[in-house]
């Protein structure tokens, strides 16, 4: 990923964050207020997503776990995560090097640019008035468009020899005025490899009376075709396809969008569609072995769709819209001939009825490079994820004996009111989601008035929110705060997220919904120490990491403020700090958290195993644990709601230790019986739970503050809205 894109004309990355700090100079302005972490005396270690010590810099290392092997990690300051660019990172928005640029493509056509240097024209198109070619050049934003500067080239006549025509036009607008037009050749961005029609039948349109066609070139499904007039690819299980297609529908035969090799010997690596399925060949066209039938419906090819195709060294797979459709095992064949084109088979074989805006062909397996590549494209063309996603706006459906006022806000969420139950509010997707496929959705909720309990799940949308009150997939329950679930389908008539409430006299509201059929989320690798010793705590094991993005939106309090999410599912999530604190007693402790769920958080604790001394955080109490043989006890405490956890460690053989919550004394008198052991360990859980606990900020100083604990309390939690 472009670094540059994050800071938002500011290279942050490679300029500020990447160089060392000039105190004297500053960067983006010179930084006076030190914060929280570096004052009071200087804390021992600080975190936080935000800014309380980092003087700009970098305060989190995230990773976008997407299936990358390259470049899958970037550093973020404060800014960059209150504004959104991690969140957008993660989600593949920011990703703005073009899909010929990521790797050495083979061949990679379009109507617009997809390599950065490339000079020379689009298409060479004839319009059907007066047989005049032109060549097509990109506009001043990099795509054909009316005010693409055309050039006349010269032609091949009947005779055989070549005339030059003049078409008296300086721009494609003026120069398919009132006519039709047709592509004679595809330039090839990457190289020489143009895919060429010289037979006027056989040419896909691009305008049709005086209108570029929205949908690209147009191939008739009868003779269209465009040859490569090369080989272009070495061997068919390493080699990967990318392209922007909508069919036109069926027609009762195999219409091949695009193919190398011939079936006959196996060699065949094509993009397909019958009326039943979108299909991938990898090899011998004939034999099922060869061929996947991707297992979203056939409908969803009949719009745009991103078509990949990846033809691995023992696998090849076939996605739509980024989302696996299946898989065969490889076969290796090197296909050999120069019949390989666009919009047929082997030149008039099994011909395509559609249209096609891009194609880009790599001989090499670029699975590795599918996030980066598919994300551009999908930046351009808007195909996928979140609006993308949906077939209008929320609305919603009372049942007869409800009340209430529900007001929509676009596709970012709604505000719903309910005087009596029951009402149910969603939104339609574009497309239904097959039984057995997932639908993954985050979004936050603020419970406004009331006992609001809604609850999330898949539906049949087609006449009203209700469904008939089948429920479609795992139906969960909605918390305060942030919210993400997997909602994975049980009936391929699924068509929409459903919230719905069954209590009365309450408001709650929901906001910044996002939604995917992919899964999109980002895991903290180090979160940086801002007290200025370097002190970072970070987790090598990926399915060990704190989570900060899932499914596509961003972990928060519930307040709104961004914040690490820990979770124990598959594995325990948890930081290490790469020098242990706490050990010259007495120490002063401070973290804003908040926590969903029947289980216990560990803030921090001594090592892995939960050893002490930790701190613990439930929905109803909060517990210190100076020493192995010390202990506040279980003090209630609204850990559901955003607070702040405060301590000190007193000293042995004392009275004096102290656990706070929200600025108020919960206990202040623990016992010492015992010295205490260090520290090292950010974020565990000691049983199993899939529900997030949160930690936004933790600052530890090795002194005693208690006379300092308002003040450190109130700067670190008031500008977040706690206390």
């Amino acid at each position: 990923m472009s670094s540059e894109l994050l800071g938002a004309a500011q290279n942050v990355l490679k300029g500020n964050l990447g160089g060392a700090w000039d105190i004297n100079k500053g960067y983006a302005d010179a930084y006076t207020d030190l914060g929280v972490a570096r004052r009071f005396g200087g804390s021992a270690v600080a975190y936080s997503l935000r800014d309380i010590g980092s003087m700009n810099g970098r305060v989190v290392k995230a990773r976008r776990d997407v299936g990358e092997t390259s470049d899958p990690e970037e550093d973020f300051s404060a800014n960059q995560v209150s504004s959104g660019a991690l969140e957008d990172y993660i989600n593949g928005k920011l990703e703005s090097t073009l899909p010929a640029d990521v790797a050495t493509a083979a061949a990679a056509y379009s109507l617009r640019k997809v390599k950065a240097d490339y000079t020379g024209n689009a298409v060479q198109i004839r319009r059907s008035s007066d047989q005049a070619e032109v060549d097509v050049a990109f506009d001043s934003e990099g795509k054909v468009s009316n005010s693409s500067l055309v050039t006349d080239v010269t032609e091949e006549s009947e005779s055989g020899g070549t005339q030059v025509a003049s078409s008296g036009a300086t721009t494609l607008g003026d120069f398919i005025s009132g006519t039709d037009a047709f592509v004679v050749t595809w330039y090839d961005q990457a190289g020489s490899n143009d895919a060429v029609q010289l037979t006027s039948a056989n040419q896909p349109k691009i305008a049709s009376s005086g209108a570029l066609l929205a949908d690209g070139l147009d191939f008739d499904g009868s003779n269209d075709f465009l040859g490569f007039g090369a080989d272009i690819c070495d061997n068919i299980n390493n080699f990967s396809a990318f392209t922007i297609a909508k069919s036109d529908g069926g027609n009762g035969d195999l219409q091949v969008l695009f193919s190398v090799g011939f079936s006959g010997d196996g060699t065949i690596f094509a993009q397909a569609r019958d009326d039943s399925n979108i299909e991938a060949h990898f090899g011998n066209g004939s034999s099922s072995a060869n061929v996947v039938n991707l297992s979203q419906n056939v409908s969803q090819f009949e719009s745009d769709m991103l078509f990949t195709t990846i033809g691995g060294s023992s696998t090849s797979k076939g996605f739509a819209d980024a989302v696996e459709g299946g898989s065969v095992s490889s076969a290796s064949a090197n296909p050999t001939n120069t019949t390989g084109g666009i919009g047929a088979h082997a030149i008039s074989s099994s011909p395509f009825d559609g249209s096609v805006k891009e194609a880009i062909f790599y001989n090499s397996d670029q699975s590795a490079n599918r996030f980066k590549i598919e994300s551009n494209i999908n930046n351009y063309y808007g195909l996928y994820n979140d609006a993308n996603e949906t077939n209008g706006d929320f609305d919603k459906t009372f049942s007869p004996t409800a009340d209430g006022t529900f007001t929509p806000n676009g596709k970012d969420g709604f505000t719903l009111a309910v005087v009596s139950s029951t009402v149910y509010a969603g939104i339609k997707l574009n497309a239904d989601v097959t039984s057995g496929d997932s639908i993954y959705v985050s979004f936050n909720c603020s419970f406004d008035a009331g006992s609001p309990s809604p609850k999330i799940v898949l539906r049949d949308t087609d006449s009203d929110f209700f469904g008939g009150g089948t429920l479609m997939s795992n139906e969960e329950s909605v918390v305060n705060g942030f919210n993400s679930f997997t909602l994975t389908s049980t009936n391929s008539s699924a068509s929409g997220v459903v919230f719905s409430e069954a209590d009365n006299n309450l408001t709650y509201s929901i906001s910044d919904f996002k939604v995917s059929r992919i899964a999109r989320n980002g895991f903290v690798e180090t979160w940086y120490d801002q007290s200025g010793n370097g002190n970072n705590a970070t987790q090598s094991g990926a399915s060990n990491q704190p989570r900060i993005i899932q499914n596509g939106g961003q972990i928060k309090l519930n307040n709104g403020t961004p914040s690490l999410g820990f979770a124990r599912d598959n594995s325990i999530r948890h930081l290490d700090m790469a020098s242990a604190v706490g050990a010259s007693e007495p120490y002063t402790f401070f973290t804003t958290t908040v926590f969903h769920g029947a289980f216990i958080f560990t803030i921090f604790a001594e090592d892995g195993n939960d050893n002490k001394p930790k701190a613990t955080i439930s929905a109803t109490a909060a517990r210190y644990f100076p020493s192995d043989s010390d202990d506040s006890g279980s003090i209630s405490a609204d850990g559901d709601a955003d607070n702040i956890v405060s301590g000190f460690s007193g000293v042995n053989g004392g009275a004096d230790g102290i656990l706070r919550f929200n600025g108020a004394n919960l206990k202040t008198d623990i016992s010492r019986t015992q010295d205490g052991d260090s520290i090292q360990v950010l974020g565990r859980f000691p049983n199993t739970s899939t529900t997030l606990a949160h930690i936004e900020s933790f600052v530890l100083f090795e002194s005693d503050k208690t006379s300092d604990f308002s003040d450190i309390e109130k700067e670190l939690a008031q500008p977040i809205n706690i206390l």
